[in-house]
């Protein structure tokens, strides 16, 4: 059994202790002795050297011995101990050899039995009652609701906002601590950050701003946003509310015109027709009903297309003495020049709609030419500082506000263990060496945030290798061949677990294996996963460096893990994940605190030293 660098420097004390009692009555009877009583004691030689080796070996029998019946079990339960008090289970603990032992562990097992019993009778208190009420509510609502920080990190949303605002391209694009950057842009919300803190600083009474943007679906919707203070009456953090624009007629909206001429564009592509967007920026705002100002722009268009019988479409706008400029025409070289077939003259409804936004259209050889007042964001720039620079019946919330307690301008690598979001991954393959050609076929990966796994904020994809599966890999996963063929490859489902893991601390088990696989691909698809790493069976030899055998089975076991899902990527990711949850308090007990210190000490660890390479 490999023991640790304390059992072998106590043994070393406890050695030159016995030798030292040995020696002391030998020395002083040297020194007084005569030379023939020396003479016979140096003839025997050989004795005292079996005689100190006896002592030696005596020593270790004794010290081993009462390690494993007391030092190892006393570490187990102050593991166990603090595995209750971070809300887990505690984990089987091994046959006590004394009575006093067996004492300690029931009244370790009759402590978490109270402790659980007190935690959950202040759960079932009135704190934890409105939190249920209030997650309810918001749950309920039919809109899209999102509380995000001003650098756009995402602290809680709904399962309507889960449902809007992901796409199967984008998976785990929403969750908390992601970036609402992912699925709306970066410079809209600094529009908003703008106009809410402008709002703030003049005190307004009803500080919220309504605009209108489009989704990367094509789908318009209707954006609220609403300021949450902080100290000193500022800007911390905000609620957005989105809803999909109805048919019914609606008032005047703000929207960008880069918005608005790229759900034209995702419109017409559906008609088979190409809209490119040329010179179009996301300073233009435009204030315009929708969505009837949208459709008279996409009939225009089909119009345009039907008279030219062109496909490819050209969008260009200008801004140019307080009027936005949008020009619709062929594409060039797809059309030398434009005859219109019959007199334009357009149609009553389209005549109003023109007058009541006090537009103007024409149109000329080049195609159609639509003036309209431009609406500029008018108070932009007083939040730009605040940004860094860089179907159930039942609709629940997913929310983590402790992530508000963590400054965003402390480095990744200094921040607490506890307060990262973790990315669990595993993956299953055709083999083992993927320089032979062996293939990743399942990718699994669930996140952590908040100390908390979060079971709706997963990743599970089987992928077809293009490779033979070796016998060998099928008895481990017991995934068929026929099972693959109709699944994407590799080069489609990596992109997207990159986008999945963004901003987040990748985990994994043995998660060397992994990498490699995923090394394989990183040039070839243009991908980089530089996150940093962690690795739980390091981990677990930085907490239990003695242990014989560091699986993720052995390891489950020893916590008291139920292995649900094994040998299946998804399956292994969540016990991973549980696991990590587990040794997070230990390592903390250990004076690990921190992701640089947990690194540093993973590199220290035999299993590292001995056969591991390099992880991030």
């Amino acid at each position: 059994m490999l023991q640790s660098a304390r059992f072998w420097k106590t043994y070393t004390v406890l050695a030159l202790l016995g030798l030292l009692l040995l020696a002391a009555p030998n020395l002083i009877w040297w020194f007084s002795a005569s030379p023939s009583e020396r003479a016979w004691l140096l003839a025997r030689y050989p004795f005292l050297m079996v005689l100190i080796v006896l002592v030696l070996g005596g020593i270790y029998a004794l010290w081993l011995h009462g390690y494993q019946t007391h030092v190892r079990p006393i570490d187990r339960l102050t593991d166990a101990i603090h595995q209750v008090l971070a809300g887990h289970t505690p984990p089987p603990l091994p046959q006590a050899s004394t009575r006093e032992l067996r004492n300690l562990q029931e009244a370790v097992t009759e402590l978490a039995h109270r402790y659980r019993l007190q935690t959950e009778t202040s759960a079932a208190g009135p704190l934890y009652r409105e939190r249920n009420l209030l997650a309810m509510l918001l749950g309920e609502l039919p809109e899209a609701v999102l509380v995000c920080r001003t650098s756009g990190q995402i602290l809680l949303y709904n399962e309507t906002a889960r449902r809007l605002l992901e796409t199967p391209a984008h998976p785990g694009a929403i969750g908390l601590g992601r970036s609402i950057f992912h699925s709306l842009d970066r410079d809209l919300i600094v529009f908003a950050l703008d106009e809410l803190a402008y709002r703030l600083r003049w005190q307004h009474p009803h500080p919220t701003v309504h605009f209108v943007t489009c989704l990367s679906s094509g789908q318009l919707v209707r954006v609220q946003a609403t300021p949450i203070r902080g100290e000193a009456d500022r800007l911390e953090a905000f609620v957005l509310l989105l809803q999909p624009l109805q048919p019914e007629a609606q008032p005047f909206e703000f929207i960008r015109g880069a918005d608005l001429l790229q759900a034209l564009a995702l419109a017409l592509q559906k008609a088979g027709v190409s809209l490119q967007l040329k010179g179009v920026t996301g300073t233009l705002w435009l204030r315009v009903r929708l969505p009837e100002a949208f459709e008279a722009l996409r009939q225009l268009a089909l119009q345009l297309h039907q008279e030219t019988a062109c496909t490819q479409l050209l969008a260009r706008a200008t801004s140019e003495n307080g009027r936005v400029h949008l020009r619709l025409s062929p594409r060039e070289g797809h059309l030398q020049t434009l005859e219109w077939r019959q007199p334009y003259v357009p149609e009553p409804s389209l005549q109003a709609l023109l007058q009541e936004h006090q537009a103007t259209l024409q149109r000329d050889n080049e195609g159609l030419h639509l003036t309209l007042p431009a609406s500029p964001p008018p108070h932009s720039g007083a939040a730009r500082v605040l940004l860094p620079s860089s179907p159930a019946s039942r609709r629940p919330i997913y929310a983590e506000l402790s992530l508000l307690e963590t400054s965003e301008a402390t480095p990744l690598d200094d921040r607490p263990l506890h307060s990262l979001i973790y990315t669990v991954f595993d993956t299953e393959t055709t083999g083992l060496h993927p320089e032979q050609g062996d293939e990743i076929i399942a990718i699994g990966a669930v996140r952590i945030v908040g100390g908390r796994i979060r079971p709706e904020e997963t990743f599970d994809q089987l992928v077809n290798p293009r490779w033979p599966i070796s016998l060998d890999s099928v008895r481990v996963h017991g995934i068929q061949p026929a099972l693959l063929q109709d699944k994407p490859p590799i080069e489609e489902v990596l992109p997207r677990f990159h986008r999945f893991a963004q901003d987040t601390v990748l985990v994994g088990h043995n998660v060397a294996f992994d990498l490699k696989f995923i090394r394989q691909k990183e040039k070839a698809l243009d991908l980089h996963f530089d996150q940093p790493v962690l690795d739980t069976m390091l981990l677990a030899a930085v907490v239990d460096p003695e242990r014989q055998h560091y699986g993720l089975d052995e390891l489950a076991e020893a916590f008291g893990i139920e292995p649900v899902g094994r040998h299946s990527a998804l399956g292994d990711a969540l016990i991973t994940a549980e696991l990590l949850l587990r040794l997070l308090p230990l390592l903390e007990q250990r004076g690990i605190r921190t992701l640089r210190q947990a690194r540093e000490a993973m590199q220290q660890t035999q299993p590292a030293r001995n056969r591991y390479g390099r992880i991030s």
